[in-house]
């Protein structure tokens, strides 16, 4: 079968809801992935638990929350386990945008493997996640792929 039609990619997941270091990870990665056969494919969260379910529908190779706040810290922690037992070969990536210690403990005994809080260290450990995240297999067409991701309810 064509390459065209059946790919291995890279799903991902992300909960940012200023989508700042949404469009700083998709940049990173297309740059990592660019001239190899994998093709990065970004699902977007509305909230830190529905990345749980696109695991579930979709084979997240890495799940991004980014946590702004404190009030987020309890769903976030809630949202990480899940993912971590339902599909521990999800690597688990959360982006703090203020560091603190106390987080940091948390998120990791909650199950979260990688904890950055700024972009170049996450541009540096990401060759690394990408080599341990599971790919999906998923079909690509080049004339209908432009057209899909413009529909509204498109990832």
């Amino acid at each position: 079968m064509s390459d065209l039609l059946n790919s291995q990619g890279l799903a991902w997941g992300i909960w940012d809801e200023r989508g700042v270091v949404a469009a700083a990870l998709r940049d990173m990665l297309d740059n990592l992935l660019e001239g190899t056969e994998l093709r990065p494919r970004m699902l977007r969260s509305e909230n830190p638990h529905r990345l749980e379910q696109l695991c579930s529908t979709h084979q997240l190779g890495l799940a991004v929350w980014v946590l702004s706040s404190d009030s987020e810290i309890v769903d976030l922690c809630q949202a990480i386990v899940a993912v971590r037992t339902r599909h521990g070969d999800t690597v688990c990536v959360c982006y703090l945008d203020t560091p603190r210690s106390d987080w940091c403990s948390l998120l990791i005994e909650a199950g979260g493997q990688v904890i950055v809080s700024d972009l170049p260290t996450l541009q540096r450990v990401l060759p690394r996640l990408v080599a341990r995240a599971p790919l999906s297999t998923h079909g690509y067409h080049p004339l209908t792929q432009g057209l899909m991701d413009r529909l509204p309810w498109s990832p």
